[in-house]
């Protein structure tokens, strides 16, 4: 088992901090956290929220990358329907090389009515669009001359340059709560984070195995709250 720290960079009112000062003061807790062996950092998303919630998770990946040695840095998640996937596959390699390989891409479909209203995104196209984003990204980091007619995205005969540290891509998480966002993280061949409810851990191994998976292959994270007193 594997310990991280969750990191979302809200910043209420009630106790603002200037934002360079802020989040300066977030990065050296990181540097510390890898310094007490924590394994991994997570960074969460949202948009145009009060208390200045996160909307940049993999821009903030990279600026982690630079300041640390040891630690993994990944995404827990990184909302896909509101990024275009050629232009995430860019940002995940070039977190991944200033890393130097240390880092993972998770992904999840949204749920907020806010924010697809505000992007202005069919909030039920939201599974179809992770599902393509994914299938896009996955070829994008291992093809070339990538052409691609989707649903929701066209490319033609891209090549990602550059390529990637981790071959043939960084480590790919989905992240469901439901039977039916746990089917998917299985059959996308990802591994499977998750949050408060039931475990979802028997429904995605029995899916992982009834696609002739070897489901040890494959890792869950589950996030937890912890409160020092």
């Amino acid at each position: 088992m594997r310990f991280g720290l969750m990191y979302d960079f809200r910043n209420p009112q009630r106790w603002y901090i200037e934002p360079p000062k802020f989040y300066r003061l977030m990065l050296d807790q990181m540097i510390e956290a890898e310094k007490l062996g924590f394994d991994h950092i997570w960074l969460t998303e949202h948009h145009f929220t009060e208390d200045a919630y996160n909307p940049a998770s993999l821009s903030m990946a990279a600026a982690i990358a630079a300041v640390t040695n040891r630690i993994r840095i990944g995404t827990f998640i990184l909302l896909m329907p509101f990024i275009h996937p050629v232009r995430a596959a860019e940002d995940i390699v070039l977190a991944d090389i200033l890393s130097d390989g240390r880092f993972d891409i998770g992904v999840g479909q949204g749920y907020t009515h806010e924010e697809f209203n505000a992007f202005g995104v069919d909030r039920k196209e939201r599974g179809e669009r992770l599902t393509e984003g994914v299938e896009i990204m996955r070829r994008l980091f291992s093809e070339d001359d990538l052409s691609y007619n989707g649903k929701f995205t066209q490319t033609h005969k891209m090549t990602l340059s550059p390529k990637s540290v981790q071959k043939p891509h960084p480590p790919i998480w989905v992240g469901a709560r439901g039977p039916k966002g746990i089917k998917r993280a299985a059959e996308l061949r990802a591994n499977l984070m998750t949050t408060l409810g039931p475990d979802p851990a028997p429904l995605y191994l029995e899916t992982l195995e009834a696609l002739g998976e070897n489901k040890d292959s494959f890792k869950i994270a589950q996030l937890r709250m912890v409160y020092c007193a």
